[in-house]
């Protein structure tokens, strides 16, 4: 990144961002037909893919294998719900499995990983889920990690009771929320492996961060060209790209009264148009030795800044 780079005008002022619109979607599952959904399957803006791809090892200590014949099912479980009534909505539920209880019985299917990938940035996901405890799944720990642009910006997690005995069915919540991402990953572990206990999900909600331009960075190569992208913006408007080595901050753009997320940010490349559509692309070269650093992202026009995308140079 060494073309004409020149530092941003700023000051120490802190603006408060505007509050943007948001939109928000909530998943039941109570218009799917109970049965094999595929992999991937689509359902409102989120797409389910790569369903139990790895393998790894159960806390007795004997292990599995990927499993590729597993789909996304809908599970009609009305004697689930009666078990639990506050939880979700009853009676449809989502699971992953090579197999599925017909009728108001289900079975919980198994997740070891399941990538879930969204038509469009979002800040807040949360998710209702239903598992087995104790018996042979004590100790697993569940994940769901939020990403933006392939780097992790929130998680959250719950480790599986291990009080001994049967296994028997138990419920709890999944959310992350704090950042703006674009994709998901539900996974299981035990130790430092991954694991596969049984679960169901159901009342998925989500919150898109709408009203705000989107930036997208594809991986950066040091000696190569990087390839730089906003949607959503505003159309036929002057717009900037930011980058900052100093890691998140705050910092006021007089000339065009917005606040970067940004430390002590930099101009990369020159300004540009948008075109009628509200899109614009870079295309920049990054340098050699910029390899293995990590860099922080952020487009902005007068008045509204885009998401703050961190990558590392490879």
């Amino acid at each position: 990144m060494n073309q004409r780079f020149a530092a941003l005008a700023a000051t120490s002022a802190i603006l408060a961002s505007a509050s943007l619109a948001a939109a928000q979607t909530v998943i039941d599952f109570e218009d799917q037909v109970e049965g094999f959904l595929g992999d991937p399957w689509s359902i409102q803006g989120l797409t389910f893919h790569d369903l139990n791809t790895v393998s790894g090892v159960f806390p007795d200590g004997s292990s599995f294998d990927p499993e590729p014949t597993d789909e996304c099912v809908c599970e009609d479980a009305t004697y689930w719900y009666d078990d639990f009534p506050g939880w979700g909505s009853a009676d449809k539920l989502l699971t992953f499995a090579n197999a599925y209880i017909p009728g108001d019985n289900l079975s919980l299917g198994r997740v070891s990983t399941v990538t879930i990938d969204l038509d469009q940035a979002a800040n807040s996901f949360s998710v209702d889920v239903g598992y087995y405890e104790n018996g042979p799944w004590g100790g697993i720990v569940v994940h769901l990690d939020a990403l933006n642009n392939g780097q992790v910006v929130a998680s959250d997690s719950f480790e599986i009771a291990n009080g001994g005995g049967r296994d028997n069915g138990a419920i709890t919540s999944l959310g992350v929320s704090g950042a703006e991402f674009d994709q998901l990953v539900l996974y299981s572990t035990y130790g430092n492996e991954y694991s596969f206990p049984r679960i169901i999900l159901d009342d998925i909600t989500i919150t898109w961060a709408t009203g705000r331009p989107t930036l997208v960075v594809e991986p950066l190569v040091g000696g190569q060209s990087g390839s730089f992208h906003i949607t959503g913006a505003a159309p036929n408007t002057r717009t900037y790209l930011a980058y900052s080595l100093r890691g998140p901050g705050q910092t006021f753009v007089p000339f065009l009264n917005v606040t970067l997320d940004l430390a002590q940010p930099l101009q990369a490349g020159n300004a540009k148009n948008t075109d009628g559509s509200g899109s614009v692309n870079w295309t920049l070269p990054i340098p050699s030795n910029g390899s293995g650093r990590t860099v922080l992202f952020q487009g902005a026009q007068n008045g509204s800044t885009t998401n703050v995308v961190t990558t590392q140079i490879r």
